[in-house]
C-alpha cells in the first residue's frame, strides 16, 4: 500500500509559516462568465511571480460551500510561501456573482454535475493565460468532482491531482443519512421528484423536510434527483479506477465526514495503484484546521515536486 503518515511534522513552525505566507502571498480576485453568471475565483502566488505562472494549482471546495473558505485560504497562503500558486474558485451553485456559504433559503437549482463545467471553465482560463500544467486540488464533494472531471477529460495540461478527503458512497447510505438528519424517508421523495423529471417538470419547486444540508429546503425537481440519484460516481476511490494522472489521496486521520476513505480505497485496491499515493495527517479532522493545514501543505509540496 501506498500510505505516508505526517504526524504533526509541520506544527512547530506552522504559525511563522502562516504569517510568512501572507506575507509574501500575491493575490488576485478574478472574474470570468459561464452561461450568463460571473464566476469568482482567487490567485494566490508567491510575491515575485507576475500574472499567471506557468503551473497554478486549481482548487475546488466542498459542498454548499466557497473559495475564500477557512481551508482554501489557509492551503493557499501554505502553499505560497512554499512557491506554489493556486487558483481556488467559487462554484456558482446557479447563483449569479456568488460569494460565501450558500444561502440554505434560497430555491435550489443547481446539480452537483454543473461543476464539471465550471472546473473546465477556469483551467480553459487558466491555459489561455499561459499556464502550461493546471494540476487540481479538490477537498470533500470538490474532490470528487475533481476526480470525475480527471476521468472524464483528456487534457495535457491537467498533471497531477490532489484529493483531500474526498466523498465516497455506498448504495443505500444517502437513504439511511437523509432519515437520520431529517427524519423523513428519501425513497418517496426521489420517486416524486422524478416522476416530475420523467414527466418534463424538471423545473417544478418543491418543497422538502432537507436538501444537503439545509432543512426545509425549496429546490426544483430536477436538482433533487441529481444530487440524491444512486450515483457510483459519487465512490472517489470507484472513479479513480478510470483516472491516469498521478494522484494524491489526503486523508484526516480522525475525519468523521467520511470515515470509510481508508477502508474503501483498500476495498477498490486504488491504495494499492501505481500512480496514486495515499498520505495521512494524523489527528487531523475534515477540514485540516491550524496546524493540520501546514502538514497537508508539507505533502502537497512533496507530491506536486516529483
Amino acid at each position: 500500500m501506498n500510505f505516508k503518515w505526517f504526524c504533526g511534522a509541520g506544527t512547530a513552525l506552522a504559525l511563522s509559516l502562516g504569517l510568512a505566507a501572507q506575507a509574501q502571498a500575491a493575490e488576485q480576485h478574478l472574474q470570468i462568465e459561464l452561461a450568463g453568471l460571473t464566476l469568482n475565483g482567487y490567485l494566490t502566488t508567491p510575491d515575485d511571480t507576475e500574472g499567471v505562472p506557468d503551473r497554478v494549482l486549481l482548487m475546488t471546495h466542498g459542498t454548499l460551500a466557497h473559495g475564500e473558505m477557512s481551508i482554501m485560504e489557509n492551503l493557499q497562503a501554505a502553499l505560497a510561501e512554499r512557491g506554489i500558486a493556486t487558483l481556488a474558485h467559487t462554484l456558482s451553485l446557479s447563483v449569479d456573482d456568488r460569494t460565501g456559504m450558500v444561502d440554505c433559503g434560497m430555491t435550489h437549482t443547481h446539480k452537483d454535475s454543473d461543476a464539471m463545467a465550471e472546473i473546465g471553465t477556469w483551467l480553459a482560463w487558466l491555459k489561455d493565460h499561459g499556464a502550461t500544467a493546471v494540476p487540481m486540488l479538490g477537498h470533500s464533494r470538490g474532490g470528487n468532482q475533481v476526480a470525475r472531471f480527471a476521468a472524464a477529460e483528456d487534457d495535457p495540461a491537467l498533471t497531477r491531482l490532489v484529493l483531500m478527503a474526498p466523498g465516497t458512497w455506498r448504495e443505500g447510505e444517502d437513504a439511511t443519512a437523509y432519515t437520520d438528519r431529517f427524519g423523513a424517508d428519501l425513497d418517496t421523495l426521489y420517486q416524486e421528484a422524478k416522476a416530475l423529471v420523467d414527466e418534463g417538470k424538471g423545473d417544478t419547486v418543491i418543497e422538502v423536510p432537507g436538501f444537503v444540508y439545509c432543512q426545509d429546503a425549496k429546490v426544483t425537481a430536477a436538482s433533487f434527483v441529481d444530487y440524491y440519484a444512486p450515483n457510483p460516481d459519487r465512490d472517489t476511490p470507484a472513479v479513480l479506477k478510470g483516472v491516469e494522472e498521478p494522484t494524491l489521496i489526503i486523508v484526516g486521520g480522525a475525519d468523521t465526514v467520511v470515515p470509510d476513505l481508508p477502508a474503501r480505497l483498500e476495498e477498490t485496491g486504488i491504495a494499492d495503484k501505481e500512480t496514486v499515493e495515499v498520505a495521512v495527517v494524523d489527528g487531523a479532522d475534515h477540514m485540516f484546521l491550524d496546524f493540520f493545514t501546514e502538514d497537508a501543505a508539507d505533502a502537497i509540496e512533496a507530491f506536486l515536486a516529483e
